[in-house]
């Protein structure tokens, strides 16, 4: 009967230890990526095609990753859950 919340409270500790550091990871490519600025600078635009190019190719891997990863922690208690039952 206990044994569901502190599941919980230990899948939220997980996630948090596994977030934490994909975020200061994805901190440190951002500055690094706004320290570097625009590629092309003789075109105006060029500066949002660049960080719209560099968030395309380096983050959305990442985001997909990481919902794979919360995805399947929720599948893992879910079916742990109803193993229990």
């Amino acid at each position: 009967m206990f044994n569901l919340p502190l599941e919980i409270a230990e899948m939220f500790g997980q996630t948090i230890a596994k977030v934490v550091p994909i975020t200061i990871v994805l901190a440190l490519v951002f500055s690094v990526l706004a320290h570097l600025g625009p590629a092309s600078r003789k075109r105006r635009g060029g500066a949002a095609r660049t960080r719209h190019r560099h968030c395309t190719r380096f983050f959305v891997p990442l985001l997909r990753a990481r919902a794979r990863i919360v995805a399947g922690a929720r599948r893992r208690l879910i079916l742990n859950h109803e193993r229990t039952n």
